[in-house]
């Protein structure tokens, strides 16, 4: 699955406040951003659409699964 770089704007202060307090507690502060967009994702996405995409996901993975595992062709 493609990643995206998402982008927002914060006090720098807070957010350098906060690293430090999740560092002593041996938490990322990217990888909690994460968890919560995920949590978004179930809260908003109706399941419905999300088992749409995870269908559609793993058949994509499959294809390129295959390509990558064919036997190529000696070229000369």
């Amino acid at each position: 699955m493609k990643k995206v770089s998402v982008t927002v704007q914060y006090d720098e202060e807070k957010l350098s406040t906060i690293k430090i307090c999740m560092e002593k507690k041996g938490l990322n502060i990217n990888d909690e951003i994460i968890k919560f967009i995920d949590s978004q994702y179930t809260k908003q996405v109706p399941a419905q659409v999300r088992d749409f995409f995870n269908m559609k996901a793993e058949s994509e993975r499959k294809i390129i699964s295959k390509t990558n595992t064919q036997p190529k062709g000696d070229k000369k």
